[in-house]
């Protein structure tokens, strides 16, 4: 801790510091833009973990009934291990009191065409719960 201390103030105008903010911010917008969401301006993001929350997002954007589909049918852990299958590791977001469907992941570790991966790759796995739910409705 001493080390990281000394170097703080050895550190003028915080170049380090912005550098590294600005490194996770580029991260995360690939993820968003993976995810094909759009990412909102927050000044004091600093974008080093995020959470993602897939039931709200899924409950937003595709209504409760795709929720409850998912909720009964999938379990939160499959998704983690569904990512792990395709070299993408994240945890989930229940281990950190995030809701048990979110996943946490660092934006401190991987390069940030990896983070538009992972975005594409859980929206891929949105994709099929919707199509396993639409399946699942009887026809009209």
């Amino acid at each position: 801790m001493t080390l990281f201390s000394l170097f703080a103030l050895l550190d003028e105008g915080d170049a380090y510091k912005k550098r590294c903010k600005s490194i996770c911010q580029e991260r995360l917008e690939a993820l968003t833009a993976g995810l094909g969401i759009e990412l909102h301006d927050d000044e004091l993001r600093t974008a080093y973990y995020q959470t993602l929350d897939l039931a709200a997002w899924l409950d937003h954007n595709l209504g409760p009934d795709v929720m409850r589909f998912v909720d009964e049918h999938i379990d939160p852990l499959d998704v983690v291990f569904a990512l792990a299958r395709k070299g993408i590791v994240v945890l989930p977001g229940s281990g950190f009191h995030g809701p048990a469907w979110s996943v946490r992941l660092s934006m401190a570790n991987l390069p940030k065409e990896a983070y538009g991966e992972l975005g594409r790759v859980l929206r891929e796995l949105v994709e099929s719960a919707v199509a396993r739910f639409q399946e699942s409705q009887p026809s009209r």
